[in-house]
């Protein structure tokens, strides 16, 4: 079993004012204070840079700003002595009422730190709110490839946590996003596919949930299939998936490539991120069902052409 680690801020926000939110042809402040951001906006990076002072005592850190979705921004740290990497993981998401652990007070922000327990260790840092523009930040932290010693990931998830909860109490302005105009973090994913899209694959649509930022959707039906579509960043990579292309697009066809089963996942690869060496824009969706997952990757491909035909070219 990996050792990991979760940790969560949450903190409130006011109603997002139009100031702070990009408008059509204008190009969005690179700064907003505090109060007044709206939490999608937000440079998630803005929350993990912070850390690096406090996380350079482990080791080597540094920033990887495209991996996952847009509300994503990961720290790495090579140890010394060729110990294993770490990888400290900075997701903004919609906030959880459940509390499950003991809490502290910092200043403004309430931290939760659960005990040890199977080799993982939980802890969040939140603001109570009951504001629609609520949002949290979840720290995870684990080996990067697997089981790894020596290192207390509680520890090393206090001293992320305790500098996010200093931005947080200081009240200092956060950068936000800089995406391009043709970016995927501009687009709604529920706005992908529509309801005649997923009929003709058999998901009677009941229910759809959007992800924080719009930046995912999953679709309940009341047949047998039901339906995730994801924006993702990174290397495309296929880990064995069947390539083809769909408009243009390449993209991998793989068989419960969203972990356990039975699902499929068609990630098609949108367009090179500016400035990496070699990470994409992904679209990924992913259909779950009962029978083979081999079966389930005719709708999943099904789905990615219809949801390709409305990206930005």
């Amino acid at each position: 079993m990996v050792l990991a680690l979760a940790t969560a801020v949450w903190h409130q926000w006011p109603r997002p004012s139009t100031s702070a939110t990009a408008q059509p042809g204008k190009s969005a402040p690179s700064t907003a204070p505090l109060p007044a951001a709206d939490p999608t906006r937000i440079d998630p990076c803005e929350l993990a840079r912070p850390a690096q002072a406090q996380l350079g005592l482990f080791g080597q850190p540094h920033v990887d700003a495209h991996v996952g979705n847009f509300d994503r921004c990961d720290v790495y740290i090579d140890p010394p002595n060729n110990s294993p990497e770490l990888d400290i993981e900075f997701q903004l998401q919609l906030p959880n009422s459940s509390v499950s652990g003991p809490i502290r007070t910092d200043g403004l922000v309430n931290v939760e730190q659960n005990p040890f327990s199977d080799q993982e260790c939980d802890s969040v840092v939140s603001r109570t709110s009951t504001h629609a523009s609520a949002y949290a930040i979840a720290i995870g932290t684990k080996y990067t490839h697997g089981d790894g010693s020596g290192y207390d990931l509680c520890q090393l998830a206090e001293a992320a946590a305790n500098a996010d909860v200093t931005v947080l109490n200081s009240g200092r302005p956060l950068a936000l996003r800089k995406d391009p105009p043709k970016s995927l973090a501009n687009l709604n994913a529920c706005n992908l596919l529509d309801a005649s899209a997923l009929t003709r694959i058999g998901a009677f649509v009941t229910s759809a949930a959007s992800d924080f930022g719009n930046w995912g959707c999953a679709w309940d039906s009341a047949g047998d299939l039901s339906v995730k579509l994801r924006f993702d960043q990174g290397t495309f990579t296929p880990y064995g998936g069947h390539q083809t292309k769909i408009q243009s697009y390449p993209v991998s066809i793989e068989p419960d490539g969203d972990g356990g089963g039975p699902n499929c996942l068609v990630a098609i690869r949108y367009h090179l991120i500016a400035g990496t060496d070699q990470k994409y824009e992904m679209v990924d969706v992913i259909v779950d069902g009962s029978g083979s997952s081999t079966a389930l990757c005719t709708p999943a491909k099904q789905l990615a052409e219809e949801a390709a035909t409305h990206l930005p070219r």
